[in-house]
């Protein structure tokens, strides 16, 4: 899962960029502050990973849905996202992520060793909305604890602020979003997940270049809803 920056890693590196592409032109179209898809573990010194992905929002029930997607209060598209990193220390990872209509630098510190199976962590996402060129920062508190070699549970606790994005105004007599409308405010929800990690780097192309070298799959509850809403993430990892 984790290559290093000086390793034989280019040929790959070049395969996992069109991917990377896809989710940063989709990212900037659409999306929302929500979700993880990574485990809390620092990757190490000299170590990068590319992380995409795909949230998928449910209402648990179908009049919700229908008054949400009528009114447009309290409602989520279907929102992609991913994120590039980097262990600039053993306990410091630096990168940038791509979601919620922009992208920007994203930070994470560490409280404890890579190699320990105990991790607890902060990251910080500062995006810049490109709609409405402004600044949305994002605080995720989050624990995890390896279950054998290859398998990790995570959680998480996300706060931050920035433009409502579940609640986007349209302008009268269209589909279209009326950006200079939308109104800033504080969300938050919380997150749990797994993440398994299919091939090691010493593995290496034993397994093919189409396959991940690790896949996430979390289930994140926005909290302040009027209407309950479950989003399932699904990630990988290259």
């Amino acid at each position: 899962m984790r290559k290093s920056v000086t390793g034989a890693a280019g040929s790959r590196t070049r395969r996992a960029l069109p991917a990377v592409a896809v989710s940063l032109a989709l990212a900037v179209l659409v999306g929302c502050q929500y979700g993880l898809l990574q485990p809390a573990h620092n990757l190490g010194e000299g170590r990068y990973v590319f992380r995409g992905g795909l949230w998928l929002p449910a209402f648990l029930d179908p009049d919700d849905r229908k008054q949400a997607e009528e009114t447009r209060q309290d409602y989520l598209e279907v929102f992609p996202g991913g994120s590039f990193m980097i262990g600039a220390t053993d306990r410091i990872d630096l990168g940038f992520s791509f979601m919620s209509y922009g992208l920007g630098p994203q930070f994470r510190i560490g409280a404890l060793p890579p190699e320990d199976p105990l991790a607890l962590c902060g990251m910080l996402d500062v995006n810049y909305v490109i709609p409405v060129k402004v600044i949305s920062p994002r605080l995720s508190l989050m624990a995890g604890r390896k279950l054998g070699y290859r398998f990790e549970v995570y959680g998480g606790y996300q706060v931050g602020y920035g433009p409502d994005l579940a609640n986007l105004p349209e302008l009268p007599d269209s589909d279209e979003t009326d950006w200079d409308s939308v109104e800033n405010d504080s969300f938050h929800g919380i997150t749990i997940g797994c993440y398994y990690e299919i091939k090691t780097e010493e593995e290496g192309e034993g397994y093919g270049w189409l396959v991940p070298e690790a896949i996430a799959i979390e289930f994140t509850m926005p909290l302040g809803f009027e209407r309950p809403v479950i989003i399932t993430g699904l990630g990988v990892t290259y």
